[in-house]
């Protein structure tokens, strides 16, 4: 049976069943794992009036003023719209993991 090292038990608990032939092998599948789960943990979407073209899919961007959510996100995905209101963006973003 393969441990990991260096977690905590405070939070969730994400529980994988997968045969691995090793503790490195078990490790590099529960990294990856945890790193799926988490990547849609911090998600957003916004309306942005007057619209950006700079903003489409794939580009990161800063978040200020939101407090525990500020930070570096990326955009998932990114709708431009011309209506006779004005220039719109609606973007789709999600935050930027770290430490991995």
């Amino acid at each position: 049976m393969a441990k990991l090292t260096n977690y905590t038990t405070d939070g969730p608990e994400l529980v994988i069943n997968e045969r691995v032939s090793s503790d490195a092998e078990a490790e590099k599948v529960a990294k990856k794992r945890l790193r799926q789960k988490n990547k849609d943990e911090d998600t957003a979407s916004l309306t942005l009036g007057p619209g950006d073209v700079r903003l489409i899919g794939g580009v990161n961007v800063m978040v200020e003023c939101w407090q525990v959510h500020d930070g570096k996100y990326s955009v998932v995905k990114a709708k431009h719209n011309v209506s006779n209101s004005g220039y719109g963006t609606e973007i789709e973003i999600r935050k930027c993991l770290e430490g991995y």
